[in-house]
């Protein structure tokens, strides 16, 4: 996990997805992707469904906090089998091979 432990870029995040279809990741300046998603709400409104592209989720994208696995850890002795990298490369390798990519729950 080495250097991954402070949390992952946005940008290192979703740059294997753009490889994966092929296209260069596109940035925009942040200002410019709040007004952006603004209007993409707004028109939504007149659409059926539901719509997650808001100013409020390009902020949640852009926040800079990473979430700690340190109480699955402590209390219930959790680690996990992987680190970053390879899980970010199964995950987008699992949908090619048909195989639905993520933890598989078991309820008792």
């Amino acid at each position: 996990m080495g250097r991954y432990r402070a949390g992952v870029p946005c940008r290192e995040f979703f740059q294997p997805d753009a490889d994966l279809v092929g296209r260069r990741l596109m940035t925009l300046p942040t200002p410019v992707a709040v007004a952006g998603a603004a209007v993409v709400q707004r028109l939504a409104r007149f659409q059926a469904g539901e719509n997650d592209i808001n100013p409020q989720s390009v902020r949640y994208m852009l926040r800079r906090g990473t979430y700690s696995n340190t109480k699955a850890r402590s209390v219930l002795g959790w680690g996990p089998h992987v680190g970053v990298p390879e899980g970010l490369a199964d995950d987008r390798v699992a949908p090619r091979r048909g195989v639905r990519a993520g933890p598989k729950l078991t309820v008792s």
